[in-house]
């Protein structure tokens, strides 16, 4: 199965079935992992898992106009947490 949803805190979710599991992500983390393996691949904020590039865990993408389910490219900003 596979689909978008919004959770209850307002993110939008995608859920999608890779190799026969059942996967859920959130939509503004695949839009900045998107955009960085395009724009800058060896950048910081991404790391290799199993041959492919993810966001590291320790990133958090904000909503600049705090609408969670605005994922516009220009409306997320990637920042550590620390």
């Amino acid at each position: 199965m596979g689909g978008t949803y919004r959770n209850k805190y307002g993110y939008v979710r995608v859920k999608a079935n890779v190799l026969g599991v059942q996967t859920v992500v959130l939509a503004h983390r695949k839009v900045i992992r998107d955009a960085l393996v395009a724009e800058a691949p060896t950048h910081p904020f991404l790391e290799m898992v199993e041959d492919e590039l993810q966001l590291r865990r320790e990133i958090e993408v904000h909503h600049i106009d705090r609408n969670r389910s605005n994922n516009d490219r220009h409306n997320l900003l990637a920042v550590t947490k620390e």
